[in-house]
């Protein structure tokens, strides 16, 4: 008699636990698909420009329950989360001690540091993050494939310069090419470094294509330094051989050819000459928006001061997220960012130029639009965060094979 309770004891327990395993899987699923939801919705948004909070409330809402509800939690909070906690306190801080600014304007910026918060405390295993990169670069390779089709066919081209629409409205290019740049750059990792298949640098220059149609010269000038330094890694990482060289050697005549035939485009003059960066409109911009940092330069003027006083003189926002970030927090909220980023790039050494192009890839063209207070910003902030907790204990990047 005790050894069948004992038998269906034991039974009851396996099949509990096989119960909860499969909760959890499912969850873990569910989790997955909301996070994908989310990483699109950075683009198909139904806005213009960036991804606001109003545009991506579904989806941000769907992702934040699902990672509260199915995801397993670290026990103790890390430094990003620490340093997010003080960031929303210092925006408190600055914009409630303004006097050209209002508390509701921090708001989007709290509710997508709880996001933020809720994505870096949760746990992830080698196969999770594989599947949120590999969703990322193929989702951005469907685009530029769309986006060269329309090209050839000349849809969404204004002035040569290339797009996507969607729900009628034309994506700034600015804003899509900050999106595409991070596919790129996991493209031409994953081939120089992960399995070496000839397709993944055919998509990594088919990307690059697009991205230089969309006539964006941020993200023109993220990929020229993105490519520099994964060439520069493989070129003196574990000395030189002769697979290095042909690589090498590949990715010089790709160059090369793209060059001959990029410069009979229209866009040419506009992502080549000094010219057409030094007489851009921003710096006249950021010279006005800067007054937001010159009257608190320890706390900033507020959330989006920088933006009211570049719309004194101009009819222009700041178009930068870091210029955002500096007269709206000052010293100590670029201080805080700087924190996080070098927490960010402090994993193993063998992963610190993925990690470094990868936020470069993200952050970089981020410089030339605004989108502090919204997904544009915090999706990449969180996907950084939880890749650099992989790299930080792991010796190879596996989940970029």
């Amino acid at each position: 008699m005790n050894k069948d309770r004992e038998l269906i004891r034991d039974r009851n327990t396996t099949l509990m636990n096989g119960y909860r395993r499969s909760n959890t899987i499912n969850g873990k699923s569910l989790f997955m698909l909301s996070f994908y939801i989310m990483i699109m919705s950075m683009v198909l948004n139904g806005n213009e420009f960036l991804a606001g909070l109003r545009f991506v409330m579904i989806p941000l809402f769907f992702c934040m329950g699902t990672a509260l509800i199915f995801m397993p939690k670290r026990m103790s909070m890390n430094t990003p989360i620490v340093f997010s906690i003080i960031l929303c306190i210092s925006a408190f801080i600055s914009t409630i001690q303004s006097n050209i600014m209002s508390w509701v304007n921090i708001l989007p910026l709290v509710i997508f540091n709880i996001f933020y918060i809720l994505i870096v405390s949760s746990r992830y295993d080698e196969n999770m993050l594989k599947k949120i990169l590999k969703f990322y670069s193929v989702f951005v390779a469907i685009l530029c494939f769309w986006m060269l089709i329309a090209y050839i066919f000349g849809v969404n081209t204004v002035n040569e310069r290339i797009s996507i629409s969607y729900l009628g409205i034309r994506k700034d290019g600015n804003y899509l090419s900050a999106f595409l740049v991070p596919g790129y750059m996991i493209w031409l990792y994953s081939y120089l470094f992960g399995k070496k298949r000839l397709w993944k640098f055919i998509i990594a220059a088919l990307i690059f294509v697009a991205i230089y149609l969309t006539g964006s010269r941020a993200a023109f000038l993220t990929m020229g330094i993105v490519t520099l330094l994964i060439i520069s890694k493989l070129i003196f990482s574990r000395g030189i051989t002769f697979k290095k060289i042909t690589l090498t050697i590949l990715l010089f005549i790709t160059a090369f050819t793209g060059y001959y035939y990029l410069q009979s485009t229209v866009l040419f003059d506009r992502m080549i000459t000094a010219d057409s960066y030094t007489d851009n409109i921003r710096l006249q911009i950021w010279e006005y928006a800067l007054e937001g940092f010159y009257n608190n330069p320890w706390l900033g003027s507020g959330i989006e001061s920088g933006t009211y006083y570049a719309q004194l003189h101009l009819r222009w926002y700041t178009h930068s997220c870091f210029i955002d970030i500096l007269t709206g927090q000052g010293i100590v909220g670029i201080a805080l960012f700087a924190v996080i980023f070098i927490h960010y790039m402090r994993v193993k050494k063998v992963n610190f130029i993925f990690m470094t192009t990868l936020i470069i890839s993200f952050f970089l063209p981020l410089n030339f639009v605004n989108g502090y207070e919204s997904a544009t910003f915090w999706v990449p902030m969180a996907i950084c965060a939880i890749v650099s907790e992989y790299c930080k204990i792991n010796n190879s990047i596996n989940i970029i094979n």
